[in-house]
């Protein structure tokens, strides 16, 4: 499980600095339907081969200017990082998922998804099996 740490970590501080502007070395931006169809293959292809799907999204965070897909590849890492059960990390990724995005759904999702990580966290990574678990 903890075998994708170092990838994830990677990501939370590239990403940190993706979303503060840190452009050192400024990637190539790509057209919006390219990077789109890279997330989603990148998505697609993650219960195969999760750490090339982890490399494939957190390039598309620094090859896109678009605010919606830095939203998009940031929440799906984060989802990645929370199903490897690195809590802390998926918690950054959908707080910077939800800074990034223009899309309210997205954002929604993202904070959602952020209170599951830190109730998981908080609870030695049990997920309440129901409403009522929560109390």
């Amino acid at each position: 499980m903890h075998h994708y740490l170092g990838i994830l970590m990677s990501i939370l501080f590239s990403a940190s600095a993706l979303a503060v502007g840190d452009d050192s070395v400024p990637p190539s931006i790509l057209r919006v339907d390219v990077v789109r169809a890279r997330i989603a293959q990148a998505v697609q292809d993650a219960d195969e081969n999760p750490e090339q799907a982890i490399e494939d999204l957190r390039s598309m965070l620094g090859r896109t200017d678009d605010p919606l897909l830095k939203g998009v590849a940031g929440y799906d890492l984060g989802v990645l990082a929370h199903q490897q059960g690195e809590f802390d990390i998926a918690a950054q990724l959908y707080r910077d998922a939800d800074r990034q995005s223009t899309d309210p759904t997205l954002r929604s999702s993202a904070r959602f998804n952020l209170g599951h990580a830190l109730y998981a966290k908080a609870h030695g990574g049990d997920e309440p099996a129901s409403i009522d678990d929560l109390n």
